[in-house]
C-alpha cells in the first residue's frame, strides 16, 4: 500500500479513521487509570502536572477527531436524508 492509499483509507467516515478515535479514547483511559493516578505520578508535582496535561491533549485530540468525523457524517447525511 502506498502513502497515498494509506491517506486516501485512513479520511473522515473510514475505519481508521473511527481507529483512531477509538484508539486516543483508549490512550487517554489508561493514562487517567494507570498513570496519573500512580502513588509514585501524584507523589511528585511536576509528574502529576504532566500526567493531567497529558490527559489535556488526548481529550483536545479525542474532542477534535470527533468533531472531524461528526462535521464529515453530518455531511453525509445531509446528501442523503431530506430535511423535515
Amino acid at each position: 500500500m502506498t502513502a497515498a492509499e494509506l491517506v486516501a483509507e485512513s479520511q473522515a467516515g473510514s475505519f481508521r479513521f473511527h481507529e483512531a478515535l477509538h484508539t486516543a479514547s483508549l490512550v487517554m483511559d489508561f493514562n487517567d487509570r494507570h498513570l496519573a493516578d500512580h502513588p509514585a505520578v501524584v507523589a511528585n508535582p511536576e509528574a502529576y502536572r504532566l500526567a493531567h496535561k497529558a490527559h489535556e491533549y488526548l481529550f483536545a485530540l479525542y474532542q477534535r477527531l470527533g468533531e472531524i468525523d461528526f462535521d464529515h457524517d453530518r455531511s453525509v447525511d445531509e446528501g442523503i436524508w431530506p430535511e423535515n
